[in-house]
């Protein structure tokens, strides 16, 4: 149960962060949707870099049917 506030906590910190640095974002991008996307680019990469250090695995074990379903994904998201 303590982990759960703590977590809830985290979370609710981290969205206000981004709910503030988002309002600067958006008035100096002037176009929300190319800040969406910017914002949502610059998250894939983050985690893609972040599960191959932790994961140690490689993306050219992928099969092109698998690149392909993961951006699809990416693109829906």
């Amino acid at each position: 149960m303590k982990n759960g506030y703590l977590l809830a906590l985290i979370t609710a910190f981290i969205s206000g962060v981004a709910v503030f640095l988002n309002k600067f974002a958006v008035e100096y991008w002037k176009n929300p949707a190319a800040f969406t996307t910017a914002k949502n680019i610059g998250v894939a990469l983050i985690l893609t870099f972040i599960i191959l250090a932790v994961e140690k695995r490689s993306l050219s074990g992928l099969a092109k049917k698998d690149w392909l379903r993961l951006l699809r994904i990416g693109f829906v998201g």
